[in-house]
């Protein structure tokens, strides 16, 4: 998934440079694409949950405040 070669082209000592494969990009994405369905999954559960835990709290402020 990795590729590595040596980098003469400069004057000094070779560096060793590092890139993905073909197979390591389509990887890489694979990732990417799953962990942003598990962020758009964690932002519905959050936001579901304020919508059913806030306004109870919500309601309690306004209830102090008209006291």
């Amino acid at each position: 998934m990795v590729k590595s070669e040596w980098d003469t082209s400069e004057g000094g000592t070779a560096k060793r440079i590092y890139s993905l494969t073909e197979a390591g990009e389509k990887y890489l994405d694979t990732w990417a694409n799953s962990l942003e369905q598990y962020q758009s999954m964690l932002g519905h559960f959050f936001s579901m949950y304020t919508d059913m835990m806030m306004p109870s709290s919500f309601e309690r402020k306004d209830d102090d405040n008209e006291r």
